[in-house]
């Protein structure tokens, strides 16, 4: 997609742009800023290749039925053809001639399982040889011409590469803000400092270090009986010693540890990407071992088996112990508080309820959204592998009542068709957060807040004025040059103007955020299934799949919340009816407008529901 802004960009202009851009906008990825990595539903090209060895190896072993497995590999093989092709890393050099041959082969009607086996094995092995991260750099420095959605493609690409090869989110947001936003270049971002800075993101290469961390946590008697005997417990890789409370370093920060009784001082020692993620796997593996003491031990204790509070340093020389914030951890960047419309939801299913109530009538409907909440609500508590479960569970809950095969046909069907009819609203949306944020600070975003409020609703876009502005092509590039400052502004305000102005441009972007959302749906099944059936030790970042479900399940839940609220007769099942059609619909709209201007900017922007 290039929008008329970048049209009218000579080639140096848009590849400095282009620059600018992914320095800015990776740091939004890293602090999961208005939801984004949630919305992002790509994978890591590793992890697919990966997940394709593991496939193979389960059919080889199956002595019975393997249909499903073959489906799920042929669904695989899908989503890594459509990465691949979308992913503008898929141009570098060195990756450019396999990729080809793999995409190719990948597509043949008869295909030989050993030969793919071997082409994307060795591949993984030549990968592994190099630095993949650094392949990314090279694209954006070298590359002419990337368009501001093929820049969002390969962040999409790095980002999920970083967070494969083990690297935490907090890690990645302390290092941006230190070697790049606070660096002297930031201030001037010409073509000499921006090479310097992106040269800087070769660093954050794959490498990992050795880690010491200290837990404070609580034991049962039979562990301290076995750490006292053993002066170690050892679980799954992990090796647990005591660490003497009367260490210097623990009476420096004893104001921050528990010290009631049965609760000890613990060391450990692990490979890691950055300290963030040596805590967090240090923590999940006895966390998740003491878990089942909550059942039988009746002790508020158990409650917070292990305090928040950790010490951990890189081994080397002159390492100091270290005590990080304790809530950097990926989930709680990833799964983060209620936005305005997920409280805004929960508001309106409370009203709903008491109105119900009062009128003394029964809903099975309002039953199972209130089961899907409660699955949703209570994730934080689960360990990760059961947040995923958990969650999937509610999606399951809601799409009970619409007729399909499989719960997998059933979200492949529903799911995309919601998030791609809330598409444009969901971008003016959070354009809209941020002209609020700004609105004080700058006269120039003042200027289309006052546009475009709705002056009956606080701080509410005009649901006609806000869309017409953006379309006005005029007033769209004035607004472009007017938010120099914050060039993701700029860049959302170009995108818009081209998804209300380019209705075929708007269709193809809807269908390929239909595919992508399939393919990721299908990646986090099969993660489901491997945890259901398999009990699989997973060697990836669960919490990444879980955001993105959870964005799912949430969409769902404020799309049936909205519609039951204002017309409480309605029952699920119209309105996940109603979804399929509406979405039918919407396409055959913006296939009539492909080649002329739409009329109706709220039908456009905002798709009515048929038949509700």
């Amino acid at each position: 997609m290039e929008t008329m802004m970048e049209e009218n960009m000579s080639a140096q202009e848009r590849k400095l742009v282009s620059q600018k851009y992914f320095i800015y906008r990776i740091n939004e990825y890293f602090k999961n800023n208005h939801h984004i990595l949630q919305e992002k539903r790509c994978d890591s090209v590793r992890a697919m290749l990966c997940d394709c060895l593991d496939i193979h190896d389960e059919i080889n072993k199956n002595k019975g039925d393997v249909t499903k497995l073959e489906i799920a590999l042929n669904y695989l093989y899908k989503a890594i053809i459509y990465r691949i092709e979308e992913n503008p890393l898929s141009k570098h050099p060195f990756l450019l001639k396999d990729f080809n041959n793999l995409i190719k082969k990948l597509k043949e009607e008869k295909r030989n399982h050993v030969a793919e086996f071997s082409f994307i094995s060795s591949l993984l092995k030549k990968i592994k040889n190099k630095d993949i991260i650094t392949f990314h750099i090279d694209i954006i420095k070298d590359v002419d011409k990337l368009s501001f959605s093929q820049v969002d493609e390969l962040l999409d690409s790095l980002v999920n590469e970083l967070l494969y090869e083990g690297y935490s989110l907090s890690f990645l947001d302390e290092w941006c803000v230190e070697n790049i936003l606070k660096a002297p270049e930031i201030k001037d971002l010409n073509e000499r400092n921006l090479a310097i800075l992106l040269g800087k993101f070769q660093e954050v290469s794959c490498k990992s270090n050795k880690y010491s961390v200290i837990l404070n946590s609580w034991l049962p008697k039979e562990l301290f009986e076995e750490l006292s005997t053993k002066t170690t417990i050892k679980i799954n890789d992990f090796v647990f010693s005591e660490f003497n409370k009367n260490e210097m370093v623990i009476k420096e920060h004893n104001k921050h540890f528990i010290n009631s009784e049965n609760y000890y001082f613990l060391k450990t020692e692990t490979i890691a990407c950055d300290k963030y993620k040596a805590i967090e796997k240090s923590k999940n593996t006895l966390d998740e071992f003491l878990r089942m003491y909550k059942f039988f031990e009746g002790n508020s204790r158990t409650n917070q088996m292990i305090c928040l509070h950790v010490l951990v340093k890189q081994e080397g020389e002159n390492a100091n112990w270290e005590k990080p914030r304790p809530a950097n951890t990926d989930y709680s960047r990833i799964i983060k508080e209620m936005d305005s419309r997920e409280k805004e939801d929960i508001r309106d299913f409370i009203t709903l309820r008491d109105e119900l109530r009062n009128k003394n009538i029964q809903s099975n409907d309002l039953l199972v959204i209130q089961r899907a909440l409660d699955l949703i609500g209570t994730s934080s508590e689960q360990s990760m592998e059961n947040r995923l479960l958990n969650i999937w569970s509610a999606l399951e809950y809601l799409l009970t009542f619409y007729s399909r095969t499989s719960i997998i046909e059933k979200a492949r069907q529903i799911i995309p068709k919601v998030i791609c009819l809330y598409y444009i609203k969901d971008k003016m949306n959070k354009l809209w957060e941020k002209i609020l944020l700004f609105k004080e600070k700058h006269t120039q975003i003042n200027a289309i807040y006052t546009i475009c409020v709705d002056t009956e609703k606080e701080d509410k876009y005009d649901k006609i004025n806000f869309p017409s502005y953006l379309a006005n092509t005029e007033k769209a590039q004035e607004s472009y040059n007017a938010l120099s400052f914050n060039i993701t502004m700029q860049r959302e305000v170009a995108e818009l103007n081209f998804l209300l102005n380019k209705a075929g441009g708007t269709k193809t972007i809807i269908t390929n955020t239909y595919t992508k959302i399939e393919h990721d749906l299908n990646r986090i099944y099969r993660i489901r299934n491997k945890l259901v059936h398999s009990g699989s030790n997973l060697n990836t970042n669960i919490d990444i799949y879980t955001g993105r479900i959870y964005r799912y399940v949430n969409c769902l839940l404020g799309t049936l919340i909205y519609h039951i609220k204002r017309s409480p007769e309605l029952t699920i099942t119209e309105i996940l009816y109603s979804i399929d059609s509406t979405y039918e619909w919407y396409i055959e709209f913006l296939k009539e407008h492909e080649n002329q201007p739409v009329a109706n900017i709220r039908e456009l922007s905002s798709p009515p529901y048929l038949y509700l």
